[in-house]
């Protein structure tokens, strides 16, 4: 009996696993496609909460303790907030980040097209 309820275990993680690798290829078809770039600066706060959320739904299906919660919870929104904030699409689509992230500045020119982005 035990190791019937431990193999229902593993499936469950397994299948949790292939949600959130599915997650993940989904952002990465979306960054590296040629879309409007639109709809990439709309949507990529909102990728970045759902993949930030998958991790955090890992973490707490894996059994964390709430010791280890505190200190995940705030990384991986800090994590999330500073890649939305760094992260500009130029105007061909291509993603570029700010490097310098105390400090706001032009991220530079598109190694793409070779103008500036917005």
């Amino acid at each position: 009996m035990v190791l019937n309820s431990r193999l229902i275990e593993i499936v469950h993680w397994l299948s949790a696993a292939g949600i959130v690798c599915v997650l993940i290829a989904l952002a990465a078809l979306f960054y590296s496609s040629d879309h409007d770039v639109e709809v990439k600066r709309y949507w990529h706060p909102y990728v970045m909460t759902c993949l930030t959320l998958a991790f955090l739904g890992i973490a707490l299906a894996a059994g964390c303790p709430p010791s280890a919660l505190t200190f995940i919870v705030p990384g991986a929104v800090l994590i999330s907030l500073s890649n939305v904030r760094n992260l500009r699409f130029c105007d061909c689509g291509t993603p570029m980040y700010r490097r310098n992230w105390p400090v706001k500045h032009d991220p530079g020119s598109c190694a793409r097209c070779k103008r500036g982005c917005s």
